[in-house]
């Protein structure tokens, strides 16, 4: 475990704890982002735990991840990233330029409701997570090169948005809080076991980025285990 930093307010601990499992795509971000600012962890938590009554005090939705900090509880994945940048690093959230906090904002906002659905269909059923909406095995699934191609064109409006004039979301280091959410998609999607499973290919320029991402995290480590699980899976 990291140094805890400095409370951020009076329910703050300084060592705030996520609740998850390292394979969850929404729990890796937070974590990654936790570990850099050294004010907190991963609490791994066993099938079926997430909804006993202690978590569902932390959550009462029962989903993760979720985060306790002090007496302080809150949940989804772009919150928690918001509230750690906020409580404990300001400008991993544009500091106090609005401009940028706006672009951050976007970055995030748009991997949520645009990229996470291609996340989901590409990862999740190989990591056994469950999916939105049930997809069809790809020799059964005529549609799924055309979601591959709707993906790489995505992705490629993205780096021409975010990445034409900067190595990272908003600017250069550090990471902003939008890198870690979409740095963390991004390097799953893009992994060698994903190719060979659905065929999709990640773009240079993003593949690019992922390799800046992973320089600029004190805590590259993290990913060990989803590599491992994912490699466990392509044989």
């Amino acid at each position: 475990m990291g140094a805890s930093c400095n409370s951020g307010g009076s329910g703050q601990s300084g060592y705030v704890q996520i609740f998850g499992t390292a394979v969850i795509p929404d729990v890796l971000s937070c974590v990654l982002l936790a570990r850099d600012l050294k004010c907190g962890d991963l609490v791994e938590v066993k099938p079926g735990e997430h909804t006993s009554w202690s978590k569902l005090r932390i959550n009462p939705f029962g989903e993760l991840p979720s985060l306790q900090d002090g007496d302080f509880f809150l949940a989804e994945e772009t919150t928690i990233l918001r509230y750690l940048a906020n409580t404990y690093a300001p400008e991993r959230y544009g500091g106090m330029d609005p401009e940028r906090k706006a672009v951050i904002d976007w970055a995030l906002d748009w991997c949520r409701r645009v990229f996470d659905q291609h996340l989901q269909r590409l990862v999740h059923p190989i990591l056994g997570l469950p999916l939105v909406e049930q997809e069809e095995p790809a020799n059964k699934n005529p549609q799924r090169g055309v979601k591959n191609t709707e993906a790489t064109t995505v992705l490629g409006v993205f780096a021409q948005k975010f990445l034409s004039k900067s190595t990272f979301v908003g600017g250069e280091l550090p990471l902003t809080i939008a890198d870690y959410k979409c740095g963390t998609a991004f390097w799953l999607v893009g992994h060698a076991t994903v190719k060979a499973k659905t065929g999709f290919d990640l773009p240079q320029r993003i593949r690019r980025y992922v390799q800046d991402f992973l320089k600029g995290t004190d805590n590259s480590d993290l990913f060990d285990s989803v590599d491992e699980a994912l490699r466990a899976k392509a044989k």
